[in-house]
């Protein structure tokens, strides 16, 4: 007897019929955009830091009309889209002047250009060639990755890695899904908008699968009708899963999200020692994190469920009291907040404890060498102690003062002044300016809370990187608006701060530089961000229309001032 043993299978794919529209463009071969097979041409569109800003009605034709072009579907609410926002600025910067383009899309405007390329998160960033999605960029989320990664790809002689999907046809179908003990196969079309689409996801979960020596594989549907007939494909792509050649119909989600490990067996002495009935769904903890505070196993004790309930078990049960965080598993597996992070050598037992008394918040170990940089931030890089501590909570970071000698009793009573709001939190800032000579406040995240947020005055600030032209383009208008204020209203702060290197409050949404706001002085914990045309005469109409009191007489007074 066989027993089909799953203790943890999880791959999405998903689809749906989303009715593309076709822009109304004029096409003109002296526009902006280099026409190529038909698309390009003077159309609409906006840079923003030199990434190009993507709309339904000029998606396809700027995909369209580059050999290569990197998109990222972003939601401005996004904590990591947030994050990469000024290193895929720098990489479209410094692309540009080599004709290789960086573009955006507002998933949360364009919902059904997002669900047209199988966006499931944020940010998800896509390779095209020649209009085609080729796949997910994976990599490091830097400049100089985005960077090396682009050059690449746009080198003519580059060369991809050979397919990790597994091509079946007549000859070769029967004799390859009798034999593996779990194979998914897509039948596709070679002009399906849906099956080009899911191609790069479908490539990335391949190569994740090989690993674990379950195929995907794919049959093309218009060339091997007699197998799409045999088992009633209608529509492409079609996924079927086959356990020993027997067929069953694949009803996941069509996204890459092998995001954990899993594998199966059909052995009777694991399921015999597990103590398993068939087809029961178990989760096995590693011996790392067996401790008297945590189950081992884990086992899904209902007879039916949904994919969507096994798949929400499945990452609950996957998460032990104290994990091991890492890069490549940060952002979705120990992305929740509020986050205690401990940087160590190995010391769990320690935490477990801690970690047990507080289940409200989660726990995770992280090796220090592979968070250098975040310790950077947090300002325990020399520290000179072998474990360090810090919270992530309310957008804000909390790291813990050195102790000589680390122990739960330290890490509880860190803990307890965290939940009692008694931690100061840690900002990077630059050092505070002694003197302010310029007619534009300098601001740090040091003294943000001083000069902005508590004085009796209106603000208008600015949040800028000193790499963006755009900021660069700004400054003397900037400079010239405050000159003007400080005659015409001196109740009104013009300032400026430096968002790359200090830590940004967190009331402030920056996802782009320079990023400009106006803090009425009887409602700073309301900003209102300005939107127009940054010209000289826009920004004094805007602070016009919010100050609290602006001395109009006095203007008109200043009439020799020019606009």
């Amino acid at each position: 007897m066989n027993y089909s043993l799953l203790l943890l299978l999880l791959l999405g794919i998903c689809a749906g019929q989303i009715q593309q529209q076709e822009p109304k463009i004029t096409i003109d071969p002296d526009g902006e955009i280099p026409v190529v097979e038909g698309f390009g041409g003077n159309i609409d569109i906006v840079e923003e830091d030199d990434v190009l800003v993507l709309t339904r009605d000029n998606f396809l034709h700027v995909v369209n009309s580059r050999d290569v072009i990197l998109v990222e579907f972003y939601a401005p609410w996004c904590g990591h889209c947030k994050q990469l926002a000024p290193e895929y600025a720098a990489a479209a910067t410094e692309l540009k002047e080599e004709g290789i383009s960086l573009g955006k899309v507002d998933a949360t405007k364009e919902q059904e250009l997002a669900k047209e390329h199988l966006v499931s998160g944020y940010p998800t960033i896509k390779l095209f060639k020649k209009g085609q999605p080729v796949e997910d960029y994976s990599g490091a989320r830097d400049s100089r990755a985005l960077v090396d990664y682009m050059r690449i790809h746009a080198d003519p002689n580059y060369e991809p890695p050979p397919s990790a999907v597994v091509v079946l046809t007549t000859a070769n179908f029967s004799k390859t899904v009798k034999s593996k003990d779990l194979i998914l196969v897509e039948f596709y079309a070679p002009w399906c908008r849906h099956c080009k689409a899911l191609e790069p996801d479908y490539e990335a979960a391949a190569k994740d699968l090989k690993e674990h020596s379950i195929p995907l594989a794919k049959v093309d549907a218009t060339e091997e009708k007699e197998i799409t007939d045999e088992y009633g494909v209608k529509g492409y792509p079609t996924l079927l899963v086959f356990r020993n050649g027997r067929q069953f119909e694949y009803k996941g989600k069509r996204d890459h999200s092998g995001k954990l490990s899993f594998f199966h067996t059909f052995d009777d002495v694991t399921a015999e020692q597990l103590k398993l009935k068939v087809n029961t769904i178990t989760i096995i903890m590693p011996e790392i994190y067996h401790s008297k505070y945590e189950d081992k196993v884990f086992r899904y004790n209902k007879a039916t469920g949904t994919y969507r309930e096994i798949a929400a078990w499945i990452e609950k049960k996957s998460i032990p009291l104290v994990g091991q965080r890492t890069m490549s598993n940060k952002e979705f597996k120990y992305a929740a907040r509020p986050l205690v992070v401990i940087y160590y050598d190995y010391i769990r037992n320690k935490i477990l404890p801690v970690a047990d008394k507080n289940r409200d918040l989660l726990f995770v170990v992280s090796n220090e060498e592979e968070f250098e940089e975040e310790l950077q931030s947090l300002g325990l890089e020399d520290s000179g102690e072998s474990v360090n501590v810090a919270a992530f909570a309310n957008n804000l970071k909390y790291p813990m003062d050195p102790e000589d000698e680390f122990s739960a009793d330290v890490l509880s009573d860190f803990v307890d002044k965290l939940k009692s709001g008694k931690l100061t939190p840690h900002l990077k800032s630059q050092p505070v300016p002694k003197h302010q000579d310029g007619p534009v406040r300098v601001i740090v995240a040091k003294n943000f809370e001083q000069e902005v947020m508590l004085t009796k005055k209106d603000v208008l600030i600015e949040f800028y990187a000193p790499w963006c032209g755009h900021c660069k383009n700004l400054d003397p208008i900037y400079k010239k608006l405050a000159k003007q204020l400080s005659k015409i209203n001196p109740d009104v702060v013009v300032a400026k701060m430096d968002a790359t290197a200090n830590d940004v409050y967190p009331l402030f949404k920056v996802e782009g530089f320079p990023t400009i706001y106006f803090l009425k002085a009887n409602e700073k914990d309301n900003p209102i961000p300005f939107s127009g045309d940054r010209s000289l005469k826009k920004l004094k109409e805007f602070v016009a229309q919010e100050a609290t009191i602006f001395n109009v007489e006095q203007e008109a007074h200043q009439g020799r001032v020019e606009l």
